[in-house]
């Protein structure tokens, strides 16, 4: 699931809702950390339509960034916090030459 969301997040030159609405449904299925990085996308999609909106039409980067900011932060987070777990359970030779 992870990489059909990478796929989409680094690959696709847009992303509609109906591109996640299969997503939506793995998500059940799984328990993961990134979960609410995945519902949250889900629904910040949405905001794209903004655009369309007079009052919205001068402001595209402002949208995207709080369409993908707290999914990106998210998954950095995550990547991060795993990161750490892996190298505090390493042995201290390991540990060591990774810093």
């Amino acid at each position: 699931m992870g990489l059909i969301a990478l796929y989409l997040i680094l690959v696709s030159p847009s992303v509609f809702q109906w591109y996640l609405v299969w997503l939506l449904a793995l998500v059940t299925l799984t328990q993961s950390w990134l979960t609410p990085a995945w519902l949250y996308w889900s629904w910040s999609v949405n905001l794209g339509y903004l655009e369309t909106l007079p009052i919205f039409a001068d402001a595209p980067y402002g949208l995207r960034i709080v369409e993908y900011a707290p999914v990106f932060s998210w998954i950095i987070g995550y990547w991060w916090v795993v990161h750490s777990r892996k190298l505090a359970s390493a042995p201290d030779s390991v540990a060591d030459a990774a810093r």
